[in-house]
């Protein structure tokens, strides 16, 4: 298995797994954390995060959803043009594109409460539907 990692400026790891010729596991350990989060794989240039459960990931503030900022840059830089994930409260599909998300999203820092650096984007942005 080959790992490729990516760090930020506050010292948290993007970590990339090669499990298969065609499929890349995508993992985040943030500094003020020993356990890895698994954020979901890479796969076909697609990007499917993992499960997100709307009432504990949606950030309520503006109506959007988040992605790590160093992930989303990585997708632009390496062609991943669709991200998409389940949301397990409504049972829906979100997908949008990386450009969108870069282009359209805001950026949030949250490191106060120990999360890194997120670019939101609003809710209406993406395609969503019932699975």
């Amino acid at each position: 298995m080959i790992t490729n990692t990516v760090s930020d400026t506050k010292h948290n790891k993007l970590k990339f797994q090669k499990i298969s010729s065609t499929r890349t596991n995508v993992l985040l350990q943030l500094i003020n954390r020993k356990e890895k989060k698994n954020l979901g794989y890479i796969e076909n240039s697609t990007l499917t995060l993992r499960s997100r459960n709307k009432n504990v990931h949606l950030y309520r503030k503006n109506n959007s959803w988040g992605i790590n900022y160093q992930l989303l840059g990585y997708c632009i830089a390496k062609g991943i043009g669709k991200i998409q994930f389940f949301e397990s409260v409504e049972c829906k599909m979100y997908q949008t594109t990386a450009t969108q998300w870069m282009e359209l999203g805001q950026v949030l820092q949250f490191s106060n409460v120990g999360y890194e650096l997120q670019r939101f984007l609003a809710i209406e942005n993406f395609v969503c539907f019932t699975v």
